[in-house]
């Protein structure tokens, strides 16, 4: 699929590989992409830290959230879709503290990825909102984009408000969703799983406030590496309008980290600021966040834990 995706975007001019060798004219640029991602990722391995500890743990130190985090990057940028690496640094987790069961460890991975989402749809919200009268004079594409900013963070909103429901509330809405055919029992996991770590409200709230701090980094980032090439003028606050919806486009586990569907759904939306060349703007990115993604090569070989195939799939299992 990927494959596909990039062939078709190269042959029909969307992906200029050029640029990435135009890009190291600008040095300042890489070096200020590769330091607001590793920000983000720092940010990132905190913010887990805190949900994990929410459980009493406390043997892990930031070190090895930090070391864990990027192991499971690097198993992102090679796996289909942002996600799953995940399994593989809980098995690391579960070796350095066994006291941690599964089922915690994977609402702890789930909750850390909804509050990573939380955050930058509501960075998404707040920015479009900042620039709605000038993004509504920019054509209807953008003005149906910024609706549907609208739409996805007061659905992130009325998510986080179900997260601090009573207990009576929690029962009656489960006994609904229970209705629901099909998707209602995974529906049910998902609020049940959040219900959980929903007890703990200051852990909540600075989660989705560090979320939104990382996330600020990662879209600077796209948005320095990027800019030196625009083709119409385009400020930091238009990028925060629409990389989040790219960024969220690159988890779906259909290729690595998002290649050839995250280029494509980029030059989509570069192109309704009337930006050309969207792909290989996003290509630049790409290749900057796999370059620090793949750092995860040195924790996880000189790791001293050896992790088998079995006991991901254990996780997969508890997942499933």
């Amino acid at each position: 699929m990927a494959a596909a995706l990039i062939y078709w975007l190269v042959t029909s001019g969307k992906l200029d590989f050029s640029m990435v060798k135009e890009s190291f004219s600008f040095p300042s640029s890489w070096l200020a992409v590769l330091g607001c991602i590793l920000v983000a990722i720092l940010v990132s391995a905190y913010r887990w830290k805190t949900i994990v500890e929410t459980s009493g743990c406390e043997k892990i130190s930031f070190a090895n959230y930090v070391r864990l985090t990027w192991i499971g990057l690097l198993f992102n940028s090679v796996l289909p879709g942002a996600v799953s690496g995940d399994f593989i640094k809980l098995v690391y987790a579960k070796h350095i503290d066994k006291n941690l069961t599964k089922t915690f460890l994977l609402i702890s991975v789930f909750m850390d990825r909804i509050f990573g989402l939380i955050g930058l749809l509501l960075l998404l919200g707040i920015t479009s909102l900042i620039k709605y009268q000038e993004l509504m004079t920019l054509g209807n594409a953008v003005k149906n984009m910024i609706h549907f900013n609208f739409f996805l963070s007061s659905a992130s909103l009325i998510f986080v408000l179900c997260i601090f429901l009573p207990k009576n509330l929690q029962d009656k809405i489960t006994m609904l969703v229970n209705k629901v055919p099909k998707i209602g029992p995974l529906i049910e996991k998902i609020l049940v799983q959040s219900w959980v770590v929903g007890t703990h409200k200051k852990v909540v709230v600075n989660s989705i406030l560090m979320s939104m701090f990382g996330q600020s980094f990662f879209i600077m980032g796209f948005y320095f590496i990027t800019k030196n090439f625009y083709t119409m003028e385009l400020s930091l606050g238009h990028v925060f309008t629409f990389v989040p919806i790219g960024l969220v486009s690159t988890a779906i586990p259909i290729t690595p980290a998002g290649l050839g569907l995250g280029h494509a759904v980029f030059d989509t939306l570069f192109s309704y600021f009337n930006v050309k060349g969207g792909a290989s703007l996003f290509n630049l990115f790409f290749i900057a966040n796999i370059g620090m993604n793949c750092i995860g090569i040195f924790p996880y070989m000189f790791s001293s834990a050896k992790v088998s195939k079995e006991e991901i799939r254990d996780f997969e299992t508890a997942n499933d």
